[in-house]
């Protein structure tokens, strides 16, 4: 959210808690259901994770590289990469 329009006490406001919640109020809003759990162990699959599937990548480049002109453009007026 812009902060720029706020008063420094509505900033002040706005980015802390006035009080601590109590930890009834955090099993409200972080309670997790048998529904929840499922939805998040199907999104924990190995081909999700960083560095899964990088052997998928490890292959040349197919087709052909672009020449680069000398002022780094490519070529056929793509960007440069």
């Amino acid at each position: 959210m812009p902060v720029g329009l706020l008063s420094d006490d509505q900033v002040r406001a706005y980015t802390a808690f006035e009080e601590l919640p109590s930890l009834s109020d955090l099993e409200k809003f972080f309670f997790l259901d048998a529904f929840d759990r499922d939805v998040i162990a199907k999104s924990r699959q190995d081909s999700h994770r960083l560095g899964g599937s990088g052997s998928d990548w490890d292959g040349p480049v197919q087709g052909p590289v672009p020449e680069r002109s000398a002022g780094g453009a490519v070529a056929g007026g793509g960007l440069p990469g």
